[in-house]
């Protein structure tokens, strides 16, 4: 699982902390809760499905338990693929993981767009 907050927050409030403007479902939405730390709000991302380790895939975001990067889901999303087929390509995935690969994708968007063109790229040669 990750969970990443915004600032080094210690105290936290569990009730939610709601994101405007989103409307896009609660199961493409991280888990957001309101912290605290020195009198500043923060927002802290917590992911179900998805893992990070260091040495691997480079200690990129993965689908926990699998070698699977955000990124192989997002590619695979950007060239034509639905969330209903991404797991035909990849037995044992669900769909509630595509989603989260995809609520992922959009809060780190950057990241995954330089992992997605590089491999890409090494693709390509």
């Amino acid at each position: 699982m990750i969970s990443h907050a915004t600032s080094e927050s210690v105290n936290c409030i569990a009730a939610p902390f709601p994101q405007p403007g989103r409307e896009i479902g609660r199961h493409l939405q991280p888990q957001l809760r309101r912290c605290i730390f020195a009198g500043m709000a923060a927002v802290t991302e917590t992911y179900r499905y998805l893992t990070k380790t260091p040495g691997v895939r480079g200690g990129n975001a993965r689908l926990e338990g699998s070698r699977i990067g955000v990124h192989d889901i997002i590619g695979l999303l950007q060239n034509g693929e639905t969330v209903d087929t991404v797991p035909q390509s990849f037995p044992g995935i669900t769909r509630a993981q595509v989603y989260e690969c995809l609520a992922y994708y959009e809060d780190h968007r950057a990241e995954i767009d330089h992992l997605v063109a590089s491999q890409m790229a090494e693709a390509g040669t």
